[in-house]
């Protein structure tokens, strides 16, 4: 689910786009052609809108685990919402660069496996300071420097991308035998660390879990 166009920016972290893209081909479609490729009976459907669009949302309720890459902490929480009203296990990742005068200072990124049954990441990742704070001033992109250049991170996104399909596939399967399950992955860029921690317990008052189960008369 994406609605955005390969921009020449994203061509570095953009697995699978070629030139010819840029300016013209949904990222969502790069994604069909390139699955398509590695195996053709995969059944991709390719959504070329943002979330809570009526036909996102209505694909969402049917997926047995849902994976959110997403820019902003208010979409975050909009999302994390929705999977906790329709009872979806939820795996977020997120990636923040920091950059000052052409030098790397911060590279930490994120995986969380949330379900039904446990916190959710309203209830300690997702919070009211960070909400508040993007409100109020937002650096575009994926680096905090808004006098940046565009970075290529794709070996990060790379790490945390497969940490998250290891996710799925233990929620799946249980291949782990219980040593993975919910928790979060906290990854620093600079030293190739990943360290994991439990879950807290649910946040008490949180507006997110308050929903659980209850669906959602807008879709």
């Amino acid at each position: 689910i994406d609605d955005d166009i390969v921009d020449v920016t994203n061509r570095g972290r953009l697995i699978g786009s070629i030139p010819a893209d840029v300016d013209t081909s949904l990222k969502v479609a790069v994604m069909d052609r390139l699955l398509a490729s590695i195996d053709p009976e995969i059944v991709v459907v390719p959504i070329a809108h943002q979330f809570p669009d009526a036909e996102a949302a209505a694909e969402m309720k049917t997926a047995d685990v849902i994976v959110a890459c997403l820019d902003t902490w208010r979409a975050r929480a909009d999302v994390d919402a929705f999977c906790r009203r329709y009872a979806i296990p939820l795996i977020d990742i997120g990636m923040e660069i920091l950059t000052k005068d052409g030098v790397l200072r911060r590279a930490h990124g994120h995986v969380t496996v949330v379900t039904p049954d446990t916190a959710c990441n309203r209830c300690f990742l997702i919070t009211d300071a960070r909400l508040a704070h993007e409100q109020r001033e937002r650096p575009a992109g994926y680096d905090r420097n808004p006098d940046a250049g565009d970075p290529q991170v794709v070996s990060m996104n790379g790490t945390l991308a497969a940490e998250a399909v290891s996710a799925v596939l233990d929620l799946i399967t249980g291949y782990s035998g219980g040593r993975r399950g919910p928790g979060q992955w906290i990854y620093d860029g600079r030293s190739g660390t990943l360290e994991r921690f439990d879950l807290p317990a649910p946040r008490p008052g949180c507006p997110n879990c308050s929903q659980s189960g209850h669906a959602d008369p807008t879709f």
